[in-house]
């Protein structure tokens, strides 16, 4: 084994561990170099590391320095980060894949993942492609944060692994668990056990639902209790309730008499707007405000906007189911003044669970125990209005959770190989670590993580 490692503008190398994993961190390598009783010159701050075994070579172009490096007995310790570091540097100004509150994408952000790609490539002088992917592309909210990040997100977001060739020198963006396994004839250890995961659970963020809700008018009574407008006072609105002794009473109920509406349910988280947006983007979605329905007046297009109160007073915080409108809503019932209503908003459903998502399953082994996964860039509605669309979150939500499935079907395990064993460009590589040295025999191993996700410093 001609065993030969080169790392430019250094002294000579007699031993390297090299590791990266799948992500957006960048990898780091270890490296050491002998300067015996001399004195090392001045070191370069970016170098490119070169490890041969006489048939193949491995390049790592544009490593950064970490640290100072350390000297003693006549060997320097060099830490190097890979190329990556170049992510962290980088601020992007624009947003992809927006979606509106029905998930249908703003045609002009559209973008493919190879696109993504490409953009992340070119502001960054990387060279990053997309090999196979899943067919969904999620939001990229990229305006204002740095490369490393943004590809972070993209990752998770898509279920997909970051691989990096050291042969040509390219990244490469593929689905967890898709793409061809390294030649792993000769690995030296058994395989690991089975991965205990019996099903996963794709969950959406909480649904938006939205329906017209029973109301009541209320007031607070100066005590900190709300208080029904119809269990005393109903018809005294006009003369400005005579029959009320309490003069703090008496002036909330001049004030806020049809003004405030309780909704009767109590386990709805109320939002103070409808699920309907009135603009497409993910990242500034408008929607229609809440609303009080007038049916009888829908020919007028007259319909009162509703705003939800947080707290109705110092004293406690009663409000968290009240409804404000501007202005008294005063409709004849009989010979009395109705004191019931409809709203129209949207609100979180509050279950045994906690706030209730859409869900997808996947079977992943026959035993073990389950596991969630909270997808919150799928925000589902669910409307039983004729003006809000038919909303794409349930096909995307089934798309990852196929993603998530070809990510977890396959049995993690950690493979060490002699020699250098090239991982071709594949979502299986979790992490890769190329161990080297020269002295005092020659050694080479190379450790790749299969199906998971590893810490790179873990692998050996």
């Amino acid at each position: 084994m001609a065993l030969t490692m080169s790392l430019a503008g250094f002294p000579p190398v007699i031993r390297a561990r090299v590791r990266g994993g799948c992500g957006s961190t960048p990898g780091r390598a270890t490296i050491e170099c002998v300067i015996g009783n001399g004195t090392a010159e001045a070191w370069p701050d970016t170098t490119t590391f070169t490890m041969s075994d006489g048939t193949t070579t491995l390049s790592w172009v544009g490593m950064r320095m970490i640290g100072s490096p350390r000297v003693r007995s006549g060997k320097m310790r060099v830490i190097l980060e890979d190329s990556r570091w170049k992510l962290r540097h980088v601020l992007l100004g624009t947003d992809y894949n927006q979606l509106d509150s029905a998930g249908v994408s703003l045609v002009p952000t559209q973008a493919t993942m190879a696109q993504l790609a490409a953009v992340l490539a070119t502001k960054t002088s990387l060279t990053i492609n997309a090999g196979t992917v899943p067919a969904f592309v999620p939001p990229a909210k990229w305006r204002g944060i740095t490369a490393s990040t943004a590809m972070e997100r993209l990752l998770a977001d898509a279920v997909c692994r970051l691989h990096y060739s050291p042969v040509n020198g390219q990244y490469s963006i593929w689905a967890a668990g898709a793409g061809p396994y390294p030649a792993l004839t000769n690995r030296m250890f058994i395989s690991s056990p089975a991965r205990g995961i019996r099903t996963i659970y794709v969950r959406s963020a909480p649904i938006l639902y939205e329906r017209k809700m029973a109301a009541t008018a209320v007031v607070e009574n100066g005590a900190g209790q709300i208080v029904n407008v119809a269990d005393n006072y109903p018809n005294e609105y006009f003369s400005g309730f005579p029959s009320v002794t309490n003069d703090v009473l008496k002036e909330r109920l001049r004030q806020s008499a049809y003004r405030l509406w309780k909704v009767a349910a109590t386990n709805r988280h109320l939002k103070n707007h409808r699920a309907l947006s009135i603009l497409s983007g993910s990242g500034d979605v408008k929607f229609l405000g809440a609303k009080m329905t007038r049916d009888a007046l829908a020919s007028q297009m007259k319909e009162s906007e509703v705003s939800i109160v947080e707290s109705l007073s110092h004293r406690d915080e009663t409000g968290h189911q009240v409804y404000h409108t501007p202005w008294p809503l005063i409709r004849a019932n009989g010979t009395s003044i109705d004191t019931s209503a409809e709203i129209l908003a949207a609100y979180h459903l509050d279950g045994t669970g906690g706030l209730q998502r859409e869900v997808q399953s996947r079977s992943i082994a026959a035993s073990g125990t389950d596991r969630n996964f909270d997808v919150h860039w799928l925000r589902p509605i669910d409307s039983d209005q004729d003006d809000v669309p038919t909303t794409q979150w349930s096909t995307y939500l089934g798309a990852v959770a196929d993603a998530l499935d070809t990510a977890f079907t396959p049995n993690p395990h950690t493979v060490t190989l002699p020699g250098i064993v090239v991982a071709p460009p594949s979502g299986h590589i979790g992490a890769i670590e190329y161990y080297a040295e020269i002295r005092p025999l020659p050694n080479l191993l190379t450790r790749i993580a299969l199906d998971f996700d590893a810490n790179p410093g873990d692998l050996s």
